[in-house]
């Protein structure tokens, strides 16, 4: 897991102060669990610098490739953690940047050593509750569970309506903080976009067909 501390340069630029570390606790990283492909780009001593500054344009849209691609959930976030429109980057350095995919946190300096320690936990939802769940997300893109995560944030990239979950023998469970999700659940909208399961489907096998790593698709 990669923890970074994000803030405005006096450019007004985006920078990105990393202390890197890693939790694993076992051979595969939460990536490789998400998407049942190998990781070539381990993080770690040997691949990575403990502390390193990186800024400018590819570290902004890097960051910006983090965030919801939709301008209705964009604007959601932004008006509830008073983050103005012309600084989305922002939003990284509020509790949404605490639960990014690709095994990243972001937060205040001040949330660095709390990151760190790698709190977190799941709540197990019955079938009811995802089905719930997925309506919600079907009406309003920028629905998020409340009342299972503390820091109450989370931000997944795209234009589709989405949520990350982890199945688990139990069922299906709502991870926060420093757990892994296994599952990235996208609901079609039908009214909008008639064939967008069918586009991704064709996409993504296109992609394999020319040898390219996908993730597994359902």
């Amino acid at each position: 897991m990669s923890v970074c501390s994000i803030s405005s340069g006096s450019s007004g630029r985006s920078v990105c102060t990393s202390p890197l570390c890693i939790r694993s606790s076992g051979p595969t990283t939460s990536s490789e669990r998400a998407t049942g492909l190998p990781n070539t780009d381990r993080c770690g001593p040997a691949y990575t610098p403990e502390r390193a500054e990186h800024s400018g344009r590819a570290l902004a849209n890097w960051l910006s490739g983090l965030l919801p691609h939709d301008g209705r959930v964009l604007d959601s976030m932004r008006v509830r953690y008073g983050i103005h429109k012309s600084r989305p980057l922002d939003l990284l350095g509020t509790p949404i940047g605490e639960d990014c995919a690709g095994a990243v946190q972001f937060g205040p300096p001040d949330r660095t050593d709390d990151l760190l320690a790698g709190r977190g936990g799941l709540h197990l939802l019955n079938d009811d509750q995802v089905v719930e769940c997925l309506g919600e997300i079907r009406r309003d893109p920028a629905y998020r569970p409340g009342g299972y995560d503390p820091a109450g944030g989370s931000s997944l990239a795209g234009m589709q309506p989405k949520i990350a979950l982890r199945r688990t023998p139990s069922g299906w469970v709502l991870p926060w903080g420093a757990e892994p999700t296994s599952h990235i659940i996208k609901i079609t909208r039908q009214e909008l976009h008639q064939h967008e399961a069918l586009m991704e489907h064709v996409t993504m096998a296109t992609a394999r067909r020319l040898g390219l790593r996908v993730p597994r698709r359902a």
